[in-house]
């Protein structure tokens, strides 16, 4: 039975996420990911809540 792979370092871990953002801004997915989250979090009020307490009121 083969052992199982070590977990990736935190340098291969970062390395790996840069390398998926960079696939994902390339391909557009992610503004497409953050359009939907604006539009998700503005249609549910959070942002208004957001700006609100930002204000203070």
């Amino acid at each position: 039975m083969a052992e199982p792979a070590p977990f990736p370092s935190e340098k291969e871990l970062e390395e790996m996420q840069h390398r998926l953002v960079n696939r994902m801004v390339k391909s557009g997915e992610w503004q497409r990911i953050q359009d939907t989250l604006r539009t998700k979090l503005s249609e549910s009020g959070w942002t208004d809540q957001v700006k609100s307490h930002a204000k203070g009121t």
